[in-house]
């Protein structure tokens, strides 16, 4: 029985346990990298010990947010905290946050998502010597006007052009034109106008340097990557398993993903997400409940649970319908676990040198070209190198703690 059927749970922001692959029976084992213990990394001139950053997002993972932004400050102000910094984040509340918090060694100082001003005081009283923002929002330029003196450090996380921020709000209007006004906010070009009091400015993805250079006339914008936690070997299952991982809010078109389940019956499609319209998400389940090889667990929390990890490292290929010339942190996490990436977008070319990139939008003839002769198994292997090399949590801090100290010599 699919797992799918209009179900509640997704509105919680507990632990969503993810479908379990077929234990025993779980037969191919990728041997991602080497299985001793890696040697202990050498210091880092700056030690992260003397620092004080006060992270800057849109959203922080967890309270109804389970991905994006949101999600890369959760991640890197952890592995900051793990290393003896003090880590704040400055965030508008959300889903019954309290306005202070304490997570993963992360103080955690929330506003009221509506009056955004209060990011101001926030700013003021956190006294950090570094104030990164994850993308470019109201908070970044009211943290550099209370905080002047301090270096303020900026990463670009996505630029949509006017023409893909129009074919979103078409999408929603006029069925859903309550939606159309967190679109504009949260993706219209003119948020770029947030970086222009950096000190530096990084981008979460190459394609998005040369970009960063010529609109902001930043010559020394560079490429800065989000911490990814990368195991070292996973177990495919032996049942072909696809495994979409993102928002189904609207404009993403998450039914193009469901619609697999119909054209592959014998393979096992996992949609983790949920709408943040809570109608449309009954919509979407209740009209793909009668596949019995989908399953839509909903919202999974990664950092109170292995289930996403497993889930991954289970999965052949990872499907992705973001937008934008961003690199969506799901393709980076799919590639982390083995996944061969089947994307309609290609920023940094991921898609095309990892797995398949549906130019044309037509996600079935490319997860065909992926299972075809287990193509998917060489593309997955190559792209778990390239994360391991860029993305590995321990590299990403080194690369950050490397731009902090730029900044703050």
């Amino acid at each position: 029985m699919s797992v799918i059927s209009g179900s509640t749970p997704a509105y919680r922001d507990g632990v969503a346990e993810a479908p379990r692959g077929e234990r025993g029976g779980a037969d191919r084992v990728m041997d991602a990298g080497p299985t001793t213990t890696p040697a202990a990394p050498a210091a880092h001139p700056l030690s992260a010990a003397r620092l004080r950053v006060c992270l800057i997002s849109s959203s922080f993972y967890g309270w109804g947010h389970y991905s994006g932004p949101g999600r890369v400050t959760r991640m890197l102000g952890r592995e900051l905290a793990r290393r003896g910094a003090r880590v704040t984040a400055i965030v508008p509340r959300r889903h019954g946050q309290r306005e202070v918090e304490q997570v993963d060694g992360i103080t955690v100082l929330g506003y009221p998502a509506g009056s955004p001003w209060h990011a101001l005081r926030l700013s003021r009283e956190c006294d950090a010597d570094i104030y990164h923002s994850q993308g470019p929002t109201l908070a970044t330029l009211l943290a550099a006007a209370a905080r002047p003196r301090r270096r303020h450090v900026i990463t670009l996380r996505d630029a949509p052009s006017l023409r893909e921020l129009g074919r979103s709000v078409r999408a929603l209007i006029p069925d859903r034109a309550r939606d159309v006004l967190p679109v504009l906010r949260d993706e219209h070009p003119l948020r770029w106008l947030g970086a222009v009091p950096a000190n530096a400015v990084y981008c979460s993805a190459e394609e998005l340097v040369a970009l960063a250079r010529a609109r902001l006339h930043r010559r020394t914008a560079g490429f800065l990557p989000a911490p990814v936690s990368v195991p070292r070997r996973v177990q495919k299952s032996r049942v072909p398993t696809v495994c979409f991982l993102g928002s189904w809010a609207p404009h993403r078109h998450p039914e193009r993903v469901l619609a697999l389940a119909a054209r592959f019956p014998s393979v096992r499609i996992i949609a983790i997400g949920r709408s943040p319209d809570r109608a449309h998400d009954l919509e979407l389940r209740r009209a793909f409940a009668r596949y019995a090889n989908l399953h839509a667990p909903g919202a999974v929390n990664q950092f109170r649970s292995d289930a996403l990890s497993q889930t991954l490292s289970e999965s052949w290929v990872l499907v992705s319908t973001g937008g934008g010339r961003g690199l969506p942190d799901a393709c980076v996490e799919g590639a982390a676990h083995g996944c061969a990436i089947l994307s309609d977008a290609d920023p940094d070319a991921f898609a095309t040198r990892f797995g398949h990139h549906a130019a044309t939008g037509d996600l079935a003839a490319g997860l065909e070209a992926l299972l075809a002769g287990d193509a998917w198994r060489e593309l997955g292997a190559r792209g778990h190198a390239h994360v391991l090399a860029t993305f590995d949590a321990e590299v990403a801090l080194r690369r950050h703690l490397d731009a902090y100290g730029e900044v703050l010599a």
